[in-house]
Formats: structure tokens, C-alpha cells, sequence
């Protein structure tokens, strides 16, 4: 669920989105869009077309201990690390006449890549539309600039709760003054630069502990000068054994109990639209198909090895396609997916 505060800001980003694309990227997401829905209406498997939308991995180890992060818990199965400058130019030299949109975030908190602000810089002097999310601990003055200097055009800071002791149940060794402080500053420095960008989303991650904190989220948000709020639902490990983390008002939870007492998911899906229309690339280069696969169990390919475009068009990954959704449950990583 989003909120809008500011809609002149919100109009102006969606403008930015538009404008970055172009005409070329406008034709390749409405090829795979095409292709998707006679996929999806009449199973006529059609894929052509290169992945509007890319998420990279600046890294995958975090400075907090989020209850249900499997980078934060330290149970990722595979090997820690930070992306290099020399992968990251790589794959922005290979996706910016095709993708739209890079998201700069997927396992751990990007800021602890030093080399963070210059992947912002590189990103968006070749016009792809960059969006950055943060556990905001790191975000001091000097980095605030950086992200305006260097252009960023979203910013997405995790604020799960009004006060720090509901705040830290899930956000485990954070802060919520420094998040707030940092939502402030932004705004201000903003201001001061007399710039539109980044958009500010203050995301909310819906728990049982914290669902009657929402209207004193949403008043802290408007009072800052926050674009938008997003209420997002949390997605757990293991819906059975931690159904106690589900909201209680069902509006905000992406599961619900089954006749036979189960906690299942309330939506499904047949068709997977994410693996049809783009990709994530792990620290070290494995490019996957899904941001569910957060251990990456289904690796494509490595862009030391080929490039994205190759990847995105081979066997293994349109085999993948057919057969990923929620309905289908082909895929371990399916199973929790809405």
C-alpha cells in the first residue's frame, strides 16, 4: 500500500522514469510485455527482449540483524562479498541502451560498498533510472550529498516502527533516531539544492508488533516532507512456526489461514512476470532470475562469462520462466511468492 504525500514529486519521478527509458526502452518493455500476455492468455511461449529492470548486489552483509533477513541472520549459504568497481562498469556498459531501471539493492545494506556513490554516478550518467534502499544507519551528511551530488533518483529508508523499542523487534541493532534524523536531513539538504531528487519513500514493514504504530508513521512522514510511505506486507521464512509476526489485520499480510488451519499465501500466481522482464546480479557476477532466489540456487550464468543479454536469451533461463509461479510451485523460491 502506498501513500502519497507530495504529488508534484511523484509526478515528476514517474516523468524522470519515462524520459530515462526513451523510445528504445519503451519498445522493449512493451515486446515483453506482449509476448508475456500471449504467454499468460494463450500458453504461446513468445520471449523476445532484453531485461528492463536490473538489481544488483553492491553487497550481501549487513550491519543489522533483521529477525527474517537471511543476510542479517547470517544464514546465507554463500560466500560474503562486495561488488568491485570493474563488475559493476561492466554491467552498466552492457544494459544501458536496454534497461530502464536498476535497483541498487538485494542481499545487505549497499552502503557498506564503498564504492556506492560511484555506482550511482556511473548509473546515472548513462541515463538509467537508479533507486537505492537503506537500513539508513550509515547515512551521514557526507553520504546524504553524495546521493544528491551523484544524482540518485530514489531513495527507499526502512523505518518499521514509531518508537525505538518497536523499532528494534524486527530492525535488531538499529537505531530509529539516526533513520529519522537521516529522513530529515535529506529532505533538507533537497531543499537546499532545490532539487526533486532522489524521491523520498519511507518504507513500513507491516508486523503484529508494530500495526498500531501506522498513523504515527504516516504523521512523522507528512510533518518531514516525505514523498510517499509504502505499508508493505513481510514475507516470512517459515509462515507456519512464525505466524506470530503476521498483522492481525489481514489488509496487510500477504498470507491468511486455510480450511484446514494452514498459513498459506492469500494471492498466487500462475505466470511469472519478474523472471520474464528482468534480472539480479549477485556481488561476484551470477546472474539469477528472481530476487526470491537470495541464496542463488538458480544461477544463469556469470557475466564474466557471457553477457546479460546472452543470458537473459538462453534455454536454461526460458526454461525457468515456463515453469516459475506460485500456482505451479516448480520452484522452492515460488512457493513464498506473491
Amino acid at each position: 500500500m502506498n501513500i502519497i504525500f507530495s504529488y508534484k514529486a511523484w509526478v515528476l519521478d514517474f516523468s524522470s522514469i519515462i524520459c530515462k527509458a526513451g523510445y528504445k526502452k519503451i519498445l522493449n518493455y512493451a515486446r515483453l510485455k506482449t509476448g508475456f500476455l500471449f504467454y499468460s492468455l494463450f500458453h504461446l511461449y513468445i520471449h523476445k527482449g532484453r531485461p528492463v529492470s536490473i538489481t544488483v548486489e553492491p553487497c550481501n552483509v549487513c550491519n543489522l540483524k533483521c529477525t527474517e533477513c537471511p543476510s542479517g541472520q547470517g544464514n546465507l549459504s554463500r560466500k560474503n562479498g562486495r561488488m568491485s568497481f570493474s563488475v559493476f562498469n561492466k554491467i552498466v556498459e552492457d544494459i544501458y541502451p536496454y534497461c530502464a531501471y536498476l535497483n541498487m539493492y538485494f542481499q545487505g545494506e549497499p552502503l557498506l560498498n564503498n564504492h556506492i556513490f560511484d555506482f550511482i554516478k556511473t548509473a546515472s550518467e548513462k541515463n538509467i533510472y537508479t533507486s537505492l534502499s537503506t537500513n539508513a544507519q550509515l547515512l551521514d551528511d557526507e553520504a546524504l550529498q553524495k546521493i544528491i551530488d551523484n544524482k540518485l533518483d530514489r531513495i527507499i529508508i526502512s523505518m518499521d516502527g514509531a518508537t525505538q523499542e518497536i523499532y528494534e523487534k524486527y530492525r535488531v541493532s538499529g537505531s530509529l533516531e539516526l533513520v529519522k534524523e537521516s529522513v530529515k536531513k535529506i529532505i533538507l539538504f533537497k531543499k537546499q539544492k532545490q532539487t526533486s531528487k532522489p524521491f523520498v519513500i519511507v518504507q513500513f514493514l507491516v508486523t503484529r508488533q508494530n500495526e498500531n504504530q501506522i498513523s504515527e508513521i504516516k504523521t512523522f512522514c507528512k510533518n518531514s516532507g516525505v514523498d510517499m510511505l509504502t505499508l508493505k506486507s513481510i514475507q516470512l521464512t517459515n509462515p507456519e512456526k512464525e505466524s506470530e509476526l503476521l498483522p492481525s489485520n489481514q489488509y496487510f499480510s500477504r498470507y491468511k489461514k486455510s480450511s484446514d488451519g494452514k498459513i498459506i499465501l492469500k494471492k498466487q500466481i500462475k505466470y511469472c512476470w519478474r523472471s520474464w522482464s528482468s534480472a539480479v546480479i549477485t556481488w561476484d557476477g551470477n546472474v539469477l532470475p528472481c530476487c526470491f532466489d537470495k541464496d542463488a540456487k538458480h544461477i544463469m550464468g556469470n557475466i564474466s562469462e557471457k553477457n546479460i543479454t546472452e543470458i537473459f536469451s538462453e534455454e536454461k533461463f526460458h526454461a525457468f520462466r515456463k515453469n516459475a509461479g506460485s500456482v505451479k510451485a516448480h520452484f522452492g523460491i515460488c512457493k513464498n511468492c506473491i
